[in-house]
């Protein structure tokens, strides 16, 4: 019945939502995981063209319009070049530089940085980039093949391998959607914590529910607690200036 809810929302209740040309690509509203109809937060994804390279973001917007969260992704000629994350609750920055074989990770809090490097495996995808990874993955997940890749975690200064696999497809309101599962390759870490599943519009490849731990938290400073959410998302409605 949530899933249904979720994706009558997407369909049928949601206005349009316009923004300027290249500003992004999807729109969603998150919701506790585990139910409530209340709104915690707004999040806006997508990519952007930028001197720099190709950037991915993914910011999680509180009702006072204040960004809680946020990460970007910079590729430069189809290669990761930068992850930066952004966690203004709770004041913390976080960046990961891939240069010459190397990925060097910094995390600053209560204003002291903190360093380290480890090794390119070639195989990182950046967070904000997983669902144009999953698109591109497409056949093999569909064929009912694991995909896997490593995700670069600038906050824990190192990256963790990860598995893709599809978990169900069905038909709803005319359309089909096909939910991913996302999850540690390591089975020690997969007992750890909960899945990330992607639900997609299978005609257009399009993202239109995440669920799992995300990088917002609720709660008020000192006491900040992990939100694990369900988000709508719903493609934004470009305008041109």
């Amino acid at each position: 019945m949530r899933l249904k809810l979720s994706l009558l929302l997407i369909l049928c209740l949601w206005p349009v939502v316009k923004v300027t040309a290249g500003e992004g690509d999807l729109q969603g509203v998150a919701f506790p995981v585990d139910g409530g109809t209340s709104a915690v937060f707004t999040v806006e994804r997508g990519k952007k063209e930028t001197n720099q390279g190709l950037v991915y973001f993914d910011r999680y917007i509180d009702p006072k319009g204040q960004v809680v969260a946020s990460l970007e992704a910079t590729y430069v000629s189809g290669q990761l070049s930068l992850v930066k994350f952004d966690q203004n609750q709770l004041k913390e920055t976080s960046t990961a530089v891939f240069k010459d074989g190397k990925v060097t990770y910094s995390h600053t809090a209560e204003g002291k940085a903190k360093q380290r490097t480890e090794k390119d495996t070639g195989d990182m995808v950046a967070a904000p980039a997983i669902p144009n990874f999953i698109a591109a993955k497409w056949e093999d997940l569909q064929n009912g093949k694991a995909v896997e890749f490593t995700l670069p975690i600038p906050a824990h200064r190192q990256s963790f391998g990860i598995k893709l696999t599809k978990e169900k497809t069905w038909s709803n309101a005319g359309k089909t959607f096909t939910e991913i599962k996302m999850e540690p390759s390591n089975p020690i870490f997969r007992t750890l914590g909960e899945p990330h599943y992607f639900v997609f519009d299978d005609q257009s490849k399009t993202l239109v529910e995440f669920r799992g731990r995300t990088v917002a938290k609720t709660g008020t400073a000192g006491n900040w607690n992990d939100f694990a959410g369900r988000i709508i998302y719903r493609p934004v409605a470009q305008t041109v200036n």
